[in-house]
């Protein structure tokens, strides 16, 4: 496979919407890498965030707008209410602060409402750009579309400024297809037509679901994503393994099952399967953590990988552990993209 325009690093953010509060205190931060949602922020914390969720300088603060959020709700924003996002943003000390945008669920959107919500999300990060003061404070413009073809032309228009950074929101999938071979190709294509554009640039993936999405992401040179996997599966008793591949514990219907935890993590060394298998959100709770160690484990092994060059390799093994991702890997290095 030839060797694309890859990352050195892929750096997983954790959404901080979530933390577990039986086990842990809410505002103790477990991650130094961590994204928050603005439209969530501003309803609770309006200043000091970092001083209120007990966060020093050495943790990497990312925030979304809140578009996606805003998504099933009624969409009005005033060019005002955008600089007052980000005017947050940037009073708060986010290392990295992501523009508005108007998403929306392509199966369910006309294509006249889709390029009618692109030209807005365009419209929000200029005005974002333009009103952009503080530089310790990374821009990043959201780049909208639903395949190729549109994320390249909104990622031309967006590129002609000097935005430190963009980013993407993962596409829905249909049926909850997230591992399918259709949504990995998809994915790939639609990351594939923003980097066409912005090169080397930074480029951010949110909402990653699945494990064989992340070797697509180091495939075409995204820097950075993040994900809520390892709590969406702790809540249907999923157990990702060492090698990325999902069990499972507890009472379900699903096969492979596991007697004994093949895991050495800070939670398998002291808890056993017939612990996780129980009822309850203490049990809930360390799968997720074991969940979040197996993924960190997985994007450390990948980062190895691409450093030390023999990513390659590792891809060949990831095709054969998650056979989804074949076609799209197949497709960009058809574009010479890996």
């Amino acid at each position: 496979m030839a060797h694309g325009p890859r990352t050195k690093k892929l750096k997983f953010w954790l959404p901080l919407k979530h933390l577990f509060p039986d086990l842990i205190p809410s505002q103790h931060v477990v991650h130094k890498n961590v994204l928050i949602s603005a439209y969530y922020s501003m309803k609770i914390y309006r200043h000091n965030l970092r001083e209120q969720l007990r966060m020093n300088d050495e943790v990497n603060l990312f925030m979304d707008s809140g578009g996606y959020q805003l998504m099933t709700k009624h969409f009005h924003i005033r060019p005002s209410e955008v600089t007052e996002i980000l005017k947050y943003q940037e009073e708060n000390k986010a290392d990295i602060a992501v523009t508005l945008d108007f998403p929306f669920r392509p199966n369910e959107t006309s294509l006249w409402e889709g390029w009618r919500r692109t030209e807005i999300t365009i419209k929000y990060a200029i005005i974002a750009f333009e009103n952009h003061k503080i530089p310790r404070t990374k821009l990043y413009a959201v780049v909208p579309g639903w395949d190729y073809l549109s994320m390249k032309k909104s990622a031309e228009i967006l590129n002609r400024y000097e935005f430190d950074g963009f980013a993407m929101g993962a596409p829905e999938p249909s049926n909850y297809g997230m591992s399918s071979s259709t949504y990995l190709l998809k994915l790939g294509q639609m990351i594939y037509g923003i980097k066409k554009i912005i090169n080397d640039k930074p480029l951010h993936v949110f909402g990653i679901s699945n494990l064989p999405s992340i070797y697509v992401l180091a495939s075409l040179g995204v820097s950075s994503f993040d994900s809520l996997r390892y709590l969406h599966s702790a809540k249907f008793r999923e157990y990702i393994l060492p090698n990325g591949l999902i069990t499972y514990v507890g009472k379900t219907k699903k096969g492979r099952h596991l007697s004994e935890l093949p895991c050495t993590c800070p939670i398998c060394i002291n808890v056993n399967a017939d612990f996780l298998s129980k009822d309850g959100s203490t049990s809930g709770a360390l799968i997720a953590l074991h969940n979040l160690i197996s993924i960190k484990n997985n994007v450390k092994m990948i980062n190895s990988a691409l450093t030390h060059g023999w990513f390659d390799d590792l891809l060949k093994q990831a095709m054969k552990t998650f056979p989804s991702i074949t076609s799209c890997i197949k497709w960009l290095s058809r574009q010479g993209a890996s």
